[in-house]
């Protein structure tokens, strides 16, 4: 954070010797001109004022830089008396040494203090400049470091929401395929097959915190031809997607797949009651529509899956999925991320 901040100082004493130097000098030269026009001896000063411009723009520059490197060094209390002792000393010594023209007109009455005045004014303006300076860049500093954690708690969190997920997932799978090697074991197999297909597939993509829908139906294809070889002709899917949206919007990575599984979680159905999957698009939103056929295990879910989605929705700032639950259907919508 530091050589940012020495870079942005120097460019600002850059800027501002120059401009320090002309607002100082400038009392002098009007004085000049009055001193002048009743004391024409005096006229040699003025041909001079080009050179005390320079003379004080360095002088100026000098400061800063001196209140540049000792910015870090010291408490500000002491810091400031180092800085203010620095400078007048300098311009004692400069006030000694250097001889003064003869009709300057700092050689006259109280205006032979007015160099040390300038001195005292420029070093103050300096301070405050950098004072502010440095705290903007400890309040940016800050802020950074505060989206920086932010930022990763909100990654902390999207990954414990994804794994979840899949342990959620592989239990209710591991289940079904102990049911289907008691009942058949080559669609065990089958079965055993598809799910490696699907893990493999959902694996490559797991590190991301959405997909597109395109993307979200493949998987979601995927689960549903797993479960096809559980349950055949008891359930089915129905889709009515436009395809200038498959590529061109998201969703949080595996949420077609969680209602799909939602679905067969908590209804109860045949190849002569079968669970329907609707899925369409309406106005920016993708609806999940299934027929409700009560289960049996219904009143033993956790709800994962559902709070899953409503969280991972919000770490992404997006509008809370919608859940509809009547006697005939259960509804679920969920906005399309653009």
């Amino acid at each position: 954070m530091a050589e940012p901040i020495k870079k942005r100082l120097i460019r600002m004493a850059l800027l501002t010797s120059p401009i320090l130097a002309v607002y100082n000098t400038l009392p002098l030269l009007l004085f000049m001109h009055a001193y002048i026009s009743t004391n024409p001896d005096a006229q040699g000063a003025l041909q001079k004022y080009p050179f005390a411009l320079f003379f004080v723009t360095i002088n100026i520059f000098v400061q800063w830089l001196i209140n540049i490197c000792i910015r870090d060094k010291f408490k500000p209390t002491l810091r400031y008396a180092i800085s203010y002792g620095i400078v007048l000393g300098i311009m004692a010594l400069l006030s000694n040494f250097m001889p003064r023209p003869e009709h300057s007109p700092i050689n006259i009455g109280f205006l032979r203090f007015y160099p040390y005045l300038g001195v005292i004014a420029n070093n103050t303006f300096i301070l405050l400049i950098i004072n502010r300076i440095k705290t903007e860049a400890e309040r940016t500093s800050l802020r950074l470091q505060k989206n920086e954690l932010e930022l990763s708690n909100l990654i902390v969190k999207h990954e414990q929401l994804k794994q979840q997920i899949h342990p959620h997932f592989l239990f209710n799978c591991l289940s079904n395929l102990r049911a289907l090697i008691r009942i058949d074991a080559d669609r065990a197999v089958t079965y055993s097959e598809k799910l490696s297909h699907f893990l493999r597939i959902s694996l490559q993509s797991s590190d991301q915190n959405k997909a597109t829908l395109s993307d979200e139906l493949n998987f979601l294809r995927l689960y549903f031809d797993l479960q096809k070889v559980r349950f055949g002709e008891a359930i089915e899917m129905h889709l009515n997607i436009p395809e200038s949206l498959l590529n061109s919007t998201y969703l949080p990575i595996f949420s077609l797949q969680i209602l799909a599984e939602n679905a067969m979680k908590h209804n109860q159905f045949s190849p002569k009651k079968p669970l329907s999957i609707k899925i369409s698009v309406k106005d920016e939103y993708i609806t999940i529509q299934n027929n409700v056929l009560l289960s049996a295990e219904e009143s033993s879910g956790t709800g994962i899956g559902l709070k899953n989605l409503k969280e991972r929705f919000a770490l992404l700032n997006q509008p809370e999925p919608i859940f509809i639950l009547n006697e005939k259907q259960f509804t679920a919508q969920l906005k399309l991320i653009k």
